[in-house]
């Protein structure tokens, strides 16, 4: 009888793959109901919240779907991988969804895959995080190049550039229609019962519908890969929650195996913030320079969200090594900012975990430069 043999332990480490299937199956069926009916909902605001919540399921299958390969599940469990993708594939067909659809829920196969090759070669969660981002950026320019040919489109410079215009106008058009139809009603009931009434200036609401639609637009780029990143990272989270939960600990490529980017991306980080407000007090001042603030703010998006969690993770975070040494009263004020200035706050919270992780690499490069040091001098 084996000495190390433990109960407790061998069954908490037989994990029920069949439940694992079948939440991974239940969570490709709700997100192809979201993607077949996100362009129906209505307005665009809907569309975007059933497209965010299909996005997370996906990233559940994702992660599921990764535990299988990973853990070296039975072979017969990953029948519930094509089970629940052609499952989900006959839905958007019957709802009228397309093959642009069909490749948007396949991409928790092609992201579940991307993660396990990476946490198999031993690759960091900020690797992983961005390798997940990349593949299921492959997936979504492929449903959006099957989207545009399938309308008759050329492939031209000139085709693409009148097809993403008319996409504008008519996002701008819903912007506007929904501003009237909601907006609009809501502040005249205000103006009813407020004892100042002053006429509501409709013009003013939709200018800022299509100043909206025009900012969203030039940061697309910015947001997209923002968005690609937190997809990423979601993943990563529900992987790592499954192989916890699983007691197979020891599949992760390091014990804790946190976001932890390079010091290059957090000094291009604040980089692009000076570039960014000094661009802006240019383009105030001389009306120029708006060109180089656009770009500044799209590289501030794609970096933003790992900076911003590990700031938070600095101030709030309940393992000692991460946290930021500052005091209670600091940490009193950024919540009290919340309430003021919020978006100082946030950038201020960001700000934090860039030079964090300044801070981090920097000791560890010493740390590696004392070790070599002391290893060179035993040598001699």
């Amino acid at each position: 009888m084996n000495e190390n043999f433990n109960p407790a332990v061998e069954s908490r480490k037989k994990p029920s793959f069949a439940l694992l299937g079948a939440i991974m199956s239940v969570s490709a069926l709700l997100a192809s109901l979201g993607i077949a009916i996100a362009d129906k909902a209505g307005t665009a605001a809907l569309t975007v919240v059933i497209y965010a919540v299909s996005a997370v399921l996906i990233a559940l299958a994702a992660g599921i779907f990764a535990t299988f390969i990973v853990t070296r599940a039975n072979a017969v469990y990953f029948i519930f991988c094509p089970i629940a993708f052609a499952v989900g594939a006959v839905v958007i067909s019957l709802l009228g969804g397309g093959l642009d659809k069909q490749i948007l829920l396949i991409s928790f196969i092609v992201t579940g895959a991307v993660a396990a090759i990476s946490v198999n070669q031993k690759g960091s969660r900020t690797g992983t995080a961005a390798g997940i981002a990349a593949g299921a950026a492959l997936c979504l320019i492929g449903a959006l190049i099957y989207s545009y040919v399938s309308k008759g489109n050329e492939f031209s410079v000139n085709a693409i550039k009148d097809f993403l215009s008319a996409e504008e106008k008519a996002v701008e058009e819903q912007a506007k229609n929904f501003v009237t139809e909601y907006f609009l009603p809501y502040f005249r009931t205000l103006g009813e019962y407020s004892a100042v009434k002053s006429p509501i200036d409709e013009n003013v609401f939709t200018e800022f519908a299509t100043n909206l639609v025009y900012t969203v637009s030039v940061l697309l780029p910015g947001i997209t890969l923002m968005l690609l990143q937190i997809f990423g990272f979601i993943t990563t989270c529900f992987f790592k929650h499954t192989v916890e939960r699983l007691g197979y600990d020891v599949v992760l490529p390091s014990p804790r195996w946190e976001l932890y980017p390079t010091s290059v991306t957090a000094w291009i980080y604040i980089a692009a913030y000076g570039i960014y407000a000094f661009s802006s007090l240019i383009a105030s001042i001389a009306g120029a320079g708006g060109l180089i603030m656009i770009i500044a703010l799209n590289v501030i998006l794609t970096v933003f969200p790992v900076m911003f969690w590990l700031g938070g993770a600095a101030l709030f975070g309940k393992r000692r090594k991460v946290r930021f040494r500052i005091g209670g009263g600091f940490i009193l004020l950024i919540l009290i900012g919340v309430l003021f200035i919020p978006a100082m706050v946030v950038s201020v919270i960001s700000f934090i975990g860039a030079w964090m992780v300044i801070g981090q690499r920097r000791a560890e490069a010493a740390e590696e430069k004392k070790n070599d040091d002391e290893n060179d001098f035993r040598d001699l």
